[in-house]
């Protein structure tokens, strides 16, 4: 289970120069909740720095520029 999941994903888009919409949702908090705030922080933490890492060390970078190829591509052949 990954908590990094947003903030990669908002990541992607931004080097995508994909637009983003922030919208505000009512929050309802559950009683019973069985997460741990302090091993949930660390493992976000954690995530948060992997993707730094990936990102500065152009892992994702790489296979987007090919997958913006393919779909340029792509279009070319539609047209």
């Amino acid at each position: 289970r990954r908590w990094c999941f947003d903030p990669e994903l908002l990541m992607l888009a931004q080097r995508q120069h994909i637009p983003v919409l922030e919208v505000a949702i009512k929050w309802q908090e559950i009683e019973g909740s069985k997460i741990q705030p302090l091993t949930a922080s660390f493992n976000m933490l954690r995530e948060l720095i992997l993707v730094r890492l990936c990102s500065s060390l152009g892992v994702w970078y790489q296979e987007l520029n090919s997958l913006q190829s393919q779909s340029q591509s792509e279009d070319e052949k539609v047209k």
